[in-house]
């Protein structure tokens, strides 16, 4: 045994802090969460899309749906908040796409007040909830109907910096748990704020 050791077969010492650091990386990736809880997301028809919603929004009303993306405006009312978002697809984990493509805008609205110095302008954003029909409005001068979804649960995701080297391929890694999205490109950003 001293002998091959020698020949580097067998490593002399066993590096705890690296074990320590796999046993991390394996636990988060075999620990993904859903930010929307179970007992909502059972409720929700998953067949129901977003193009739907925007195309007859009467008839989807009260249906629970879930969707997310950017934030683009937050407006504070007496009794309620209105998000605007910029609709991005959700991975398998809830988390939006950071990609361009969007189907069109939507507003969560929530009861009570929501820190628009938290809720900026460019974090993403999931939520579940209620279609609640839908609300004529602008973005810049051209009129636009949102579907409204009257948000039950609300999770905001961390910001992350956009490198200029950015992909599609390195968006699937980096960002998220443990500093990235999980091991090859499975996860979610563990650093989130759920509001309920």
């Amino acid at each position: 045994m001293e002998s091959l050791r020698k020949k580097n077969y067998f490593p002399a010492k066993v590096s705890w802090r690296g074990l320590a650091v796999l046993g991390i990386v394996v636990s988060g990736w075999l620990g993904c969460s859903h930010p929307i809880s179970e007992e909502l997301r059972r409720s929700i028809d998953s067949s129901i899309t977003f193009p739907q919603i925007v195309q007859s929004t009467e008839a989807y009303r009260n249906k629970p749906v879930m969707f997310g993306g950017e934030i683009a405006e937050v407006r504070n009312l007496p009794d309620r908040t209105e998000i605007e978002v910029i609709q991005k697809k959700l991975d398998r984990f809830g988390c939006p796409d950071h990609g361009d493509a969007t189907g069109g805008r939507f507003i969560f609205v929530k009861n009570g007040f929501l820190d628009p110095e938290i809720f900026v302008k460019g974090r993403y954003i999931t939520g579940a909830g209620k279609v609640d029909g839908n609300q004529a409005g602008k973005i810049g001068e051209q009129a636009y109907r949102f579907p409204v979804i009257e948000a039950q649960e609300l999770h905001l995701w961390e910001p992350r910096a956009r490198s200029p080297y950015y992909s599609n391929y390195y968006n699937g890694l980096y960002g998220g748990r443990f500093g990235y999205r999980g091991l090859f490109g499975f996860g979610h950003g563990f650093y989130g704020y759920p509001y309920y």
